[in-house]
């Protein structure tokens, strides 16, 4: 994901005569791209050791990060899932935003279009994920 974001990032910045109907979506989405390449980074050097029920009922996990152990909170609040909901819903205008404009603007460089196209797609899926999975935590 990473990799898809810097080269979606370098080959919007080169791309100078094209309109910014699909720059900024295809910058804004090769920056979420590198966003979520570095958390999925940081999730793996986090390994979870074990998973605790606490006295009253909140889940905690126990986590070592960087050599520091640490005890993470579960969110289970009702506001906390309504920002996964809004998150995911940004995620899918974006990509169909991004879609879109790849396929208005096919005057474009091969290589910003291609990689927008897969960028919306991604993104898509991912917001999908995120909003199926916030819906399954409700019940």
């Amino acid at each position: 994901l990473m990799a898809l974001g810097v080269f979606l990032g370098l080959s919007d910045q080169s791309a100078t005569g094209t309109s910014g109907g699909l720059r900024v979506p295809a910058l804004v989405a090769a920056l979420l791209l590198v966003a979520q390449g570095f958390d999925m980074l940081l999730r793996t050097d986090t390994v979870n050791h074990r998973t605790v029920l606490g006295g009253a009922g909140e889940l905690h996990r126990r986590n070592t990060a960087l050599g520091r152990a640490r005890t993470v909170q579960a969110r289970t609040t009702a506001a906390g899932r309504r920002i996964e909901s809004a998150v995911a819903c940004g995620l899918l205008l974006l990509a169909v935003w991004l879609g879109l404009a790849t396929l208005k603007y096919a005057e474009a460089p091969r290589f910003l279009g291609s990689l927008s196209l897969v960028a919306s797609f991604l993104l898509f899926a991912f917001g999908w994920q995120v909003l199926t999975d916030s819906r399954k935590s409700r019940r």
